[in-house]
């Protein structure tokens, strides 16, 4: 039950404070119902055996604002993760994920990790994910969110908007999903989540054998509503049999989907 806030100067830009973890440490791990902020500053070089290569924050809220977080690696989250069991909120706005990595079989989302096992609140807005990777050289498990990974075993509230997921990348034998960003979705019948300008470019498969899927965006939802406006799809690579990207709903799920622009890949549009 403890709040923590650690915020530079707002009257200069996030890239005069930078924190160096030395490639040997993460920077927080917060949990127990606790509240961590972290405001306008630049964290490079963390590195976790586990989940978070900058933060993780378990059963607590996170907040980032106008942050940059850059060359760090995990086996989940390279840059950050967010695990919640009871309804916690993540909020995210004007922040970098860029060039972080995850180095390990059965791994997801090389620039950012949520999960939420019973629901909760994710706001992502105004942030980038830039060449975060997603590095597997063996085994047979699924590589999934080369940016970003979402995931939600119950009904939960989640807004995506204003998204730059540039040049991630998933490396693996097989089994790739998502290497811009992998969202998937059940028991939502009293959730939402709405998706508004995201711009997927030049994401891509290290190898395009293999049971690979969509390259871009891979979305899934077991009821409940998604709304999709303004996604855009472009130079993404997942070799000739694999789509830009695909919204997929099943049960009672609506989808609406509108202003969508997809080509320019090997593969197919929005499938």
């Amino acid at each position: 039950n403890r709040q923590l806030t650690i915020r530079g100067d707002g009257d200069h830009a996030r890239t005069s404070y930078v924190v160096n973890l030395g490639g040997a440490q993460r920077l927080l791990h917060v949990l127990g119902n606790s509240s961590l902020t972290l405001e306008n500053f630049t964290v490079i070089n963390g590195f976790v055996a586990g989940q978070g290569g900058v933060v993780l924050a378990e059963d607590s809220d996170l907040t980032l604002r106008r942050m940059a977080i850059k060359f760090s690696a995990a086996t989940d989250g390279g840059g950050a993760a967010f695990v919640s069991h009871g309804g916690k909120t993540l909020d995210v706005a004007e922040t970098s994920f860029e060039q972080n990595s995850i180095l390990a079989d059965q791994s997801q989302g090389g620039g950012l990790y949520i999960n939420l096992q019973t629901g909760g609140t994710v706001r992502v807005v105004a942030s980038s994910f830039l060449s975060n990777e997603i590095l597997s050289v063996a085994g047979s498990f699924s590589r999934a969110g080369g940016g970003l990974y979402l995931q939600s075993f119950a009904p939960a509230t989640i807004e995506l908007r204003h998204l730059d997921i540039f040049g991630n990348t998933i490396t693996a034998p097989s089994f790739s999903i998502g290497a811009g960003a992998r969202i998937a979705l059940s028991n939502q019948a009293t959730g939402s989540i709405d998706l508004e300008d995201l711009d997927f470019e030049n994401n891509s498969f290290g190898t395009f054998a293999g049971s690979n899927s969509d390259v871009g965006l891979s979305l899934s939802a077991d009821d409940g509503g998604v709304t999709a406006r303004r996604i855009r799809l472009v130079q993404n690579h997942g070799g000739t049999t694999r789509s830009q990207g695909s919204i997929s709903v099943s049960g009672a799920a609506q989808a609406i989907v509108s202003d969508v622009l997809a080509g320019n890949g090997e593969g197919w549009g929005l499938f």
